[in-house]
């Protein structure tokens, strides 16, 4: 673990590196050992998060061919998980295949603003907050314990009022000597009750910060999430950090879809009921004007593909 933390400080380059290293993952180094793969185990599958850490493509096409034997000889097949576009080219050198799920949000800080009309409704939630009493804090780590009480406290109300459970491999979850260590940003009333919170993790991507969980009360008002939001933005402008990663939204973006499949997810994600919190989650991030970018499922035979919604529903418990 140590080895792939100082692959992830030299070589590291997206927010989902420090998912490679949560406590949930298996890891694979090149034989160089200079490279490693993340991934989780699920009957005869290894579904890798993402790419694997390499300082260069060649690296990165080399540990992927180790991986696969190593694959082969242990009776297991491998699925890689939000794979980023400008990737595919190496996969795909390999004869390994591609299947588009969804974008990821990206705003430049730089350049976002809270004027004009298109605002006008973000502006007015996040004056109504403010003239509740309600105030955001940064607050650095070490966390006290008092404080890891109240925010567990939050934690917990959110996920019995949204009948959510926590899940991993491409997120984290609540974990008391974790948050500890993390910088978080708290929303409080006058006194001093925490309503909703998001934790602080480190984003390897240049010039780029991001958050895990972003949790809140049941009374907490309209537009806190907003509020902690901005309150981040603010945050990240004072590092001299030029962009925020919102996270993954799936299935979305498919404007026109190419085949069979893009359209049966594009169908899904504007008329299927079941799909509805996914087009709520793309609208949300949507406000705040980010750059989407697309990730993919890489797989090597279409066969796979019927395995992996009961795949990705395994590997993202705890």
């Amino acid at each position: 673990l140590e080895k792939a933390r100082m692959l992830a400080a030299t070589n590291g380059k997206s927010a989902m590196d420090f998912f490679k290293l949560y406590h949930d993952k298996l890891l694979f180094f090149n034989k160089a050992q200079d490279a490693f793969i993340s991934y989780r185990v699920s009957g005869n599958f290894a579904v890798i998060l993402e790419d694997p850490v390499a300082g260069d493509e060649d690296t990165m096409k080399q540990i992927i061919v180790e991986f696969d034997k190593f694959c082969k000889d242990n009776g297991l097949k491998n699925i890689s998980y939000r794979v980023p576009a400008e990737s595919l080219p190496v996969y795909k050198s390999l004869g390994k295949k591609s299947l588009y799920i969804g974008q990821e949000a990206v705003v430049d800080i730089t350049r976002f603003t809270l004027s004009g009309s298109d605002k006008k409704s973000m502006r007015n939630a996040l004056n109504k907050v403010t003239e509740r009493g309600f105030t955001a804090r940064v607050i650095e780590p070490p966390l006290r314990e008092g404080l890891i009480q109240k925010l567990k406290a939050v934690s917990d109300e959110w996920l019995m009022e949204t009948e959510r459970e926590e899940l991993v491999f491409s997120q984290g979850m609540f974990n008391w000597k974790e948050i500890k260590n993390q910088c978080v940003i708290v929303v409080e009333n006058a006194e001093e009750k925490v309503i909703a919170f998001l934790n602080i993790i480190p984003d390897y991507a240049p010039d780029e910060g991001t958050y895990d969980l972003i949790r809140k009360t049941n009374d907490a008002p309209n537009g806190v999430m907003d509020f902690m939001l901005i309150e981040l933005f603010n945050y990240f402008k004072r590092q001299n950090i030029h962009f925020v990663n919102l996270g993954f939204a799936p299935l979305s973006g498919i404007e026109i879809p190419e085949d069979i499949t893009e359209r049966s997810m594009k169908f899904a994600f504007e008329r299927i009921k079941s799909f509805s919190h996914y087009k709520g989650l793309r609208e949300y991030k949507d406000k705040f004007g980010p750059e989407w970018h697309d990730k993919y499922l890489v797989y090597e035979h279409d066969f796979d593909l019927l395995k992996v919604p009961a795949l990705l529903s395994k590997i993202i418990k705890p």
